[in-house]
């Protein structure tokens, strides 16, 4: 004879009480996951060639514990929340850039799990930001060389979407990086400009480098060089209205010029690098964030 009967309170409670260790426990191993990748992450980071190599103007990592600042003023940054600071974690200088956004609806927000589960920072190209996301420092360039490093991931396209624009009124002079619409990776100057002739992908992780001298100018996508021309960097002798060097956006405003998208890291250095020099970087970067270099 077949017998059947309901589950009991007693039964359906212990039912429950297990499934709720479960989601528990596995919410806390992502936590400890999570903060053992960052701790990695961090040691690769102090232990890496970058920190050594001379001439180091700035380095922006969302990965250095304390370099963000949200709208409260705190250092302990939480998923999602708005970033008004992010600070150079320059080892080589004692005096640091900060680069800051005093618009909330302008500040960028803070992601916990960016590029390859770490913390990034995600710019959102709103046409109805005057600025979009950004940030801006007084950052000037100081000499008519320059080696540029950049973890990011463009995620939707814009007219042009500034990864970052330098600008200084006196001389006037520029240089800027630029993700086109249709997503070919710009370095621009006064002096000319060069562009990869390679789309890159939406949604996907990349490793850009590039140098400029007062004469010629390349790109490097994920450790390759895409590019090279005539270009003519200058060394910048004021700042823009305290705006000198803005992440994210086109420094006159335009709101169809913003990137929409991750930037993890910003490492630069008044000097065109050597070879294996940069390459040692770009491994570094590669390795870093799960991207694939050459």
């Amino acid at each position: 004879m077949k017998i059947s009967r309901a589950f009991s309170l007693v039964e359906i409670s212990i039912v429950i009480l297990i499934v709720g260790v479960l989601v528990a426990g596995m919410t806390e191993g992502s936590k400890l996951f999570k903060k053992s990748k960052l701790r990695t992450a961090r040691a690769m980071t102090k232990a890496s060639y970058a920190a050594s190599v001379e001439d180091m103007i700035l380095w922006l990592d969302a990965t250095a514990e304390g370099s963000m600042v949200n709208v409260s003023g705190l250092a302990t940054v939480q998923n999602d929340e708005k970033i008004q600071t992010w600070n150079d974690v320059n080892p080589q200088v004692i005096s640091k850039y900060s680069f800051v956004q005093s618009t909330d609806a302008n500040r960028p927000l803070y992601k916990d799990n960016g590029i390859n589960g770490l913390p990034t920072l995600y710019f959102n190209a709103d046409g109805t930001q005057t600025n979009g996301n950004a940030l801006y420092s007084i950052f000037t360039f100081p000499s008519d060389q320059i080696t540029i490093f950049v973890v990011m991931r463009p995620i939707v396209a814009a007219n042009n979407g500034y990864i970052f624009d330098a600008f200084c009124s006196s001389p006037s002079t520029r240089i800027y990086l630029l993700q086109s619409p249709t997503y070919k990776v710009s370095l621009s100057t006064n002096g000319g400009g060069i562009t990869d002739g390679s789309s890159a992908t939406l949604n996907k992780n990349y490793v850009y480098s590039a140098t400029a001298n007062a004469s010629s100018g390349i790109i490097y996508r994920n450790g390759t060089q895409t590019i090279s021309g005539t270009i003519s960097h200058a060394a910048f002798t004021a700042n823009f209205n305290n705006k000198g060097f803005i992440i994210g956006a086109f420094s006159n405003g335009d709101s169809t010029s913003n990137f929409d998208g991750y930037i993890s890291e910003m490492i630069l250095y008044s000097r065109v690098l050597e070879t294996e020099e940069r390459k040692e970087i770009e491994k570094y970067l590669g390795k870093k964030y799960g991207i694939q270099v050459s």
